[in-house]
């Protein structure tokens, strides 16, 4: 096992030990739940330029630098890249700065949520948005 693939099982292993306490030990603490956003937010901001989506994105976020490359792309997302990309000129910067954004909303989220809401997020928001399967042609 090569050792990049083992930081992507040690960030699920800790998704899933975070639901399995809550489950079984009748935990209501944030705690586990904090732990694994910090640790699969690790993995998305300092990952390196791998996988094809973060070159995709690094290609759009060129586009997005003006508002003239606009075409079509989320209005809300075009405008945070858009002012992101006033502090940094750099696309591989601009995405770990979304990602560090998107981590930080996933903490607020986890802060605000109820039982049944951080249930959904550790079973299967987290799993399916960090852990894509691989399309089977």
């Amino acid at each position: 096992m090569t050792s990049a693939l083992a930081v992507y099982i040690v960030g699920i292993v800790g998704v899933y030990y975070s639901l399995a306490i809550r489950v079984l030990t009748g935990y209501r603490g944030l705690f586990f739940a904090l732990v694994a956003i910090l640790l699969l937010g690790f993995i998305a901001i300092f990952r390196g330029s791998v996988g094809t989506d973060t070159s995709a994105y690094e290609h759009i976020f060129d586009a997005l630098r003006t508002l003239f490359g606009y075409d079509g792309y989320e209005p809300g997302f075009s405008i945070l890249v858009w002012m992101l990309s006033w502090f940094t000129e750099s696309n591989v910067v601009l995405v770990r700065l979304v990602s560090v954004l998107f981590v930080f909303g996933l903490i607020i989220y986890i802060l605000r949520s109820d039982e049944d809401e951080l249930f959904i997020l550790l079973a299967y928001f987290l799993p399916v948005f960090f852990y894509q399967p691989e399309s089977v042609t």
